[in-house]
């Protein structure tokens, strides 16, 4: 999976816009992929710990910089932040957190106790030895969220934001929700309205409608700058660029960027690349759970028979000769060296 080389070209949608992305809570859950807010100095996307989401996990390298997010929630109440995480330390204290701060303020160390897995667990430590759960409480409207380097080797996969109480909040399946760009918090009632449920080809029309020269090029800017990103990153992550382009088609539906969206969406869908992408996606998720099984006992000392790791490995290395360079197959690379540095 080459996701470093494509990062600076899909964030570049967002520098022409001038900010920091801003998500909102779909179905009272905001999902961040994390490798979507790089580059910043002291991370970097990896891709050898199977198991992540997205294109890719960032690691921090030490004094990772600030990584902000804004995030619109629906409603007043309570909301929790949880971090996918990983750190694989011998010592499960250590290379095992980040600050967190929420609005401003003070920096908080959050942290992890399990190591060796992906795991959701995310607790707060804001005095030594005290501890508490990232739960605020928040008003309806824009939210900033900080997440800032403070151990050599965590990493983070995602962050979810939900409604205290939202059933399958951490459900690693969901989509990352799309992010917007930032209008003018006096413009067009409408056109701000559409903005916040994240319809952003009604935001544009009501834009237009309105005569808001400013917020129509704005949404115009950020649109081309997407569009221009994806068609980029295609050669290197087909999948990743026609789901992308496919969802931001749904974003701006009723606009003419969105059918230009949707057209483009469509004709990539049947191109040889997305679907040799795809394929060896499907034949990587066949494989995962034994894959998962295997690595399992393996970690444990449990006894295996002894052709299982390396059948496991002959059908990792034939997925990847069969559909070379493409995302599943760097997985399936990943996960033959970590059965082989874990088998006996």
């Amino acid at each position: 999976m080459r996701c470093r080389s494509i990062l600076p070209i899909l964030w570049c949608g967002l520098v022409v816009a001038g900010e920091s992305p801003t998500h909102w809570a779909e179905g009272d859950v905001a999902v961040v992929e994390l490798e979507e807010l790089l580059p910043a100095k002291g991370w970097v996307v990896e891709t050898a710990q199977a198991g992540f989401t997205g294109r890719g996990y960032i690691a921090d390298q030490g004094g990772g910089e600030a990584l902000t997010m804004r995030v619109i929630v629906p409603e007043a109440g309570r909301w929790h932040i949880a971090l996918r995480n990983r750190h694989d330390h011998a010592d499960s204290t250590l290379e095992n957190d980040c600050w967190l701060s929420v609005d401003g303020g003070q920096r908080v160390k959050t942290f992890s106790s399990k190591a060796g897995e992906w795991t959701w667990q995310t607790k707060l430590e804001p005095k030594s030895h005290s501890f508490a759960e990232p739960v605020y409480d928040l008003a309806a409207g824009e939210h900033e969220i900080v997440l800032s380097g403070r151990s050599a080797g965590f990493r983070i996969d995602r962050l979810h934001l939900f409604r205290e109480g939202t059933a399958g909040a951490d459900d690693v399946d969901r989509p990352a929700t799309p992010y917007l760009p930032a209008l003018p918090s006096d413009g067009d009632r409408t056109m701000l309205a559409a903005w916040q449920r994240g319809d952003l080809g009604k935001a544009l029309l009501a834009a237009r409608k309105a005569a808001d020269a400013a917020a129509t090029a704005r949404l115009e800017i950020v649109a081309a700058a997407r569009h221009a990103a994806l068609i980029a990153a295609y050669a290197d992550a087909p999948a990743f660029a026609t789901g992308e382009l496919a969802r931001w088609a749904t974003c701006w539906r009723g606009s003419d960027q969105g059918k230009a969206f949707a057209d483009e969406a469509a004709v990539w869908s049947k191109e040889p690349a997305y679907r040799d992408a795809q394929a060896a996606r499907r034949a990587l998720d066949g494989l995962r759970p034994a894959i998962a099984k295997l690595l399992e006992r393996l970690a444990s000392g449990a006894k295996v028979p002894g052709t299982q790791p390396a059948d496991a490995v002959k059908a990792l290395q034939r997925l990847a000769e069969r559909w070379p360079g493409v995302p599943a197959a760097t997985e399936a690379q990943a996960l033959v060296a970590q059965i082989q540095a874990a088998a006996p």
